[in-house]
């Protein structure tokens, strides 16, 4: 006997769950073998000691006025610290895709992001009729594109990534239902 309330509803593609209930919309990306992010971990993390062994050359091993030396290891510095928030960033969402959770509310007009990893919960609020295309972006489509995602777009520049490393078939399903949730958003 099913004692679920009779508003639920629950469908799943591949390893997304989508619950329907009052109103709301909950998709649950169940855990993934996120293909493609590890390059992009690895990278991040080779950038961050280059720019670190980089900083320390350029102030204790280079030949020139003190001044300019400082500089120019605080040049490095700031890129070693920006090549650290992504690298940790990249690092986190490989971790919720392997062993975390990552869930997608569709709430109103209200799209909120949630992932969990290393005891650490991150949470992002968009609103969806600011929402003005939603992609799917398959792996390597361009060549270079080493792991898939559903992309939602705002005004240029503006995008952000869901679903990292999703197989095509629910990532698909994804961003076409995303798509939908925007465009009843945009509408009404």
């Amino acid at each position: 006997m099913d004692d679920r309330p009779d508003s639920l509803k629950r469908t799943t593609v591949g390893e997304i769950t989508r619950v329907t209930m009052d109103g709301e919309t909950v998709y649950e990306v169940g855990t993934r073998r996120a293909r493609g992010v590890i390059v992009h971990v690895v990278f991040d993390w080779a950038m961050f000691v280059l720019s670190l062994v980089t900083g320390y050359v350029v102030l204790v091993k280079a030949v020139g006025p003190l001044r300019e030396r400082v500089f120019g290891a605080g040049i490095f510095a700031l890129l070693a610290c920006a090549v650290l928030g992504i690298a940790l960033h990249e690092t986190w969402w490989r971790r919720v895709g392997l062993d975390g959770t990552e869930v997608i509310v569709v709430r109103g007009n209200l799209l909120v992001h949630r992932g969990a990893a290393f005891g650490c919960t991150r949470e992002w609020q968009r609103r969806l009729d600011k929402v003005r295309r939603v992609s799917w972006l398959p792996r390597h489509s361009p060549p270079n594109r080493y792991f898939s995602a559903v992309v939602l777009w705002l005004r240029f520049p503006q995008m952000f990534l869901v679903g990292w490393g999703l197989e095509t078939e629910p990532g698909q399903w994804l961003a076409a239902e995303l798509g939908a949730a925007a465009e009843r958003a945009r509408a009404g």
